[in-house]
């Protein structure tokens, strides 16, 4: 079998629905963020490729922080210790809320401006009415036209069996596909 990598970067995987829920009210989520913000003006990278090759699952992941790479580790797993794995979009839904709280945002503040001036007969006051509506609707058409463009945001989880589950996010769709067909092509000839 041809060796099949994917290459992206080392997502957060969740494990426990009740935790998050603690660690977002609790402020923890707040305080990792903050961890998040210090670690991208350091210019870390916590780049991971995944190989497929010989009924052998290897993960080789690198940090680097400020470019030079600090730490690197490999793990090698048989095919047969998957349990799952599930591909999906990071944050799907994001673009569509934040492009329909702008088209929203943009239509009361703009129909308000508008028709104020309108009542007071005042050009710059129907021209920022005019402004917010149309800034509004660019938003919105242009979150629609763009995320669909992104190539890079999927993300890959690897549940295993006596082992630590893998994230790996940041891939594109056509070869995390590619590589999806191989793996399942591999259990296959396992089972």
């Amino acid at each position: 079998m041809a060796e099949r990598s994917l290459q992206g970067y080392a997502g957060y995987l969740p494990k426990n629905q009740f935790l998050q829920v603690l660690r977002w009210l609790s402020g923890l989520a707040l305080l990792s963020a903050s961890f998040e913000a210090l670690a991208f003006l350091l210019r870390t990278t916590r780049k991971v490729r995944v190989e497929l090759s010989e009924r052998r699952i290897s993960v080789h992941r690198q940090l680097t922080i400020l470019g030079k790479p600090v730490r690197e580790t490999h793990a090698e797993f048989p095919v047969s210790s998957v349990r799952a794995v599930v591909s999906h979009s990071r944050y799907p839904y994001v673009y569509l809320i934040a492009g329909a709280f702008a088209l929203v945002l943009g239509a009361v503040l703009g129909i308000r401006w508008f028709s104020q001036g309108l009542g007071s007969a005042d050009v710059w006051a129907i021209s920022v009415g005019l402004f917010f509506l149309l800034a509004g609707i660019s938003f919105d058409l242009l979150l629609n036209l763009l995320v669909p463009g992104l190539k890079k945001h999927h993300c890959l989880d690897i549940y295993l069996q006596g082992g630590p589950d893998q994230r790996i996010a940041g891939l594109d769709e056509a070869e995390l596909s590619q590589w999806l067909t191989a793996l399942r092509n591999e259990t296959s000839a396992v089972s």
